[in-house]
């Protein structure tokens, strides 16, 4: 299945956006998984937060990383993107 959603995501990306290359390393969810592994490190230590836990500590995470600053890439990443 995953395959098949590759290409199909290749075949709309070349079509409507003219995109010439797919960087297949770059599809992955390492980056997520450490954006979690941070809100984790905020206090969040639940396995099932309410979605009022993970925003604030979302929130606080993206707060310090503004503020504060940091050499973790995930804090780098999110002082590059909005979200």
């Amino acid at each position: 299945m995953a395959v098949k959603m590759l290409i199909m995501l290749w075949e709309d990306l070349h079509a409507n956006y003219q995109i010439t290359h797919l960087h297949t390393n770059r599809l992955n969810q390492d980056c997520i998984e450490d954006l979690f592994s941070v809100i984790r490190g905020k206090g969040v230590r639940r396995d099932n937060p309410d979605a009022q836990q993970f925003r604030q500590a979302l929130r606080q995470v993206m707060v310090d990383s503004i503020l504060i600053g940091s050499d973790n890439p995930i804090v780098k990443m999110m002082q590059t993107h909005s979200f």
